[in-house]
């Protein structure tokens, strides 16, 4: 898994910041290789530290303001993108 924190998104959500972070895994299934590309929502609230979730779900209607009573659309979420097969067998080494 790598973290891709260039491309983080961050926004205050009172009252917490939370952040949309990008990452891709690469996995074998019956020797094929896949990528998936999705996001955790990081939520920090003062004094408590940082907090993270699965964002796959986020983007349903109302989910954010679920999780976030203060969320206003602020915060952008990266766009679902779907698994696909990777061009070249992952190594295990980040590219």
């Amino acid at each position: 898994m790598r973290f891709q924190l260039e491309g983080s998104e961050c926004s205050p959500i009172p009252p917490n910041v939370v952040c949309a972070i990008p990452y891709t895994v690469a996995i074998v299934v019956n020797g094929e290789a896949y990528v998936h590309e999705s996001f955790y929502l990081a939520s920090a609230e003062p004094n408590a530290g940082w907090f993270f979730a699965d964002g796959n779900g986020a983007s349903r209607p109302g989910a954010m303001e679920f999780l976030f009573p203060g969320y206003s659309g602020a915060l952008k979420l990266p766009a679902k993108v779907a698994p696909r097969k990777a061009v070249s067998q992952p190594t295990g080494t980040p590219r």
